[in-house]
């Protein structure tokens, strides 16, 4: 049974809306607080969730970040705040969501996933994020800290830079667009295994190599699956039917989503390789058989003269005239060492050695 539907057994019983996590851990919990106009910017990390008061008189453009969300009360404690409803604090702890974007009455909810490269196989660890966006606010729930958002950060630290001097419907898309530039470093990541891969199906197909090809294959697959949702959520945005995105960002979306559109066709492109590498390692190995079964082949082929030879003369019957004379043996030899011979350079000849 897959991993996602083991967690779901949790729930099973519970009415909707029930605040359960389904995951695992993946790091300590951490609430930060970014708050930026044209003028100022100020990030401070917190050991627990402030006061709901003060969270709302936020001055400026704020970003609140929870990393962690295996502790479910903090995450209630934001839904309570904010007057969230139960079934998006519920998709926001159930980490095996299906990228989806709903509007509400003040907020927008969207989630989806990001993929990061782990160990020495590249195997791809999950990380679900989900954010909430209100008119000058923008509520972010992660899995752990990683890399993802240091280059918005940088950007919103740079007083010159375009980000701080819009609302936080355009942090919403830097964020998307990360995201996004994600996926490209994954598939060209993963092309550079493909590439590998094809050259070991040609020069050494061992049956490692067709698992290598599988396991690469499960990857692209799990990509592009997400892929089509998050192109779902990208293109609610970019035809401007979410009314806490200004008008005037759905062209930066329609750029995302043709992005979107790239590493799909990238993807699709890199499964049609797949299927022909596997194409070229069955060839290989049935080729390779081939020539060993060639080989053996004409093994047995060269002895089975010298097998009927040798058997007449091993009977040991009493009245074989051959047997008392003293040149029987040599002759015998020579008899077949010209056949093998023979029989080798007229292979070598046909051209089946």
């Amino acid at each position: 049974m897959p991993r996602k539907f083991k967690e779901r057994i949790k729930k099973v019983g519970l009415p909707p809306g029930s605040p359960v996590y389904l995951g695992e851990k993946k790091g300590e919990v951490k609430i930060r607080i970014t708050t930026y106009d044209k003028e100022n910017f100020k990030e401070e990390t917190l050991k627990d969730i402030p006061d709901c008061s003060s969270l709302k008189e936020l001055q400026g453009n704020a970003w609140l970040e929870i990393i962690g969300i295996h502790e479910v009360e903090i995450v209630e404690k934001i839904g309570k705040c904010f007057e969230l409803h139960p079934l998006v604090i519920e998709d926001i702890l159930a980490t095996d969501q299906r990228p989806k974007i709903e509007e509400f009455e003040n907020y927008l909810f969207t989630t989806f996933k990001v993929f990061h490269l782990k160990g020495k196989a590249d195997d791809l660890e999950p990380e679900q994020i989900s954010l909430i966006l209100f008119p000058n606010l923008l509520i972010s729930f992660r899995e752990m800290d990683s890399e993802l958002f240091a280059p918005i950060k940088r950007r919103l630290s740079n007083p010159k830079d375009m980000i701080r001097s819009f609302g936080v419907d355009y942090l919403l898309y830097t964020i998307f667009d990360a995201v996004v530039d994600n996926y490209f470093l994954l598939v060209d990541k993963l092309g550079e295994g493909l590439e590998n891969l094809e050259e070991k199906a040609i020069t050494s197909p061992v049956p490692q190599t067709i698992q290598s090809i599988h396991r690469l294959r499960s990857k692209i697959l799990l990509l592009r699956e997400h892929l089509w949702a998050l192109r779902e959520v990208v293109t609610h945005l970019e035809r401007g039917y979410a009314h806490l995105v200004d008008s005037s960002l759905q062209i930066y979306f329609r750029d995302i989503l043709d992005h979107i559109f790239n590493i799909m066709e990238t993807t699709e492109t890199m499964r049609e390789i797949l299927a022909s590498i596997l194409d070229i390692y069955l060839s290989s190995v049935s080729n390779r058989l081939n020539e060993v079964m060639k080989v053996l082949t004409v093994i047995a082929t060269i002895f089975m003269p010298l097998t009927f030879i040798v058997g007449i003369y091993g009977m040991n019957l009493k009245y074989m005239p051959e047997v008392n004379w003293p040149y029987t043996y040599p002759v015998v030899w020579a008899v077949m060492i010209i056949t093998t011979v023979a029989m080798y350079y007229y292979f070598k000849r046909k051209g089946w050695l």
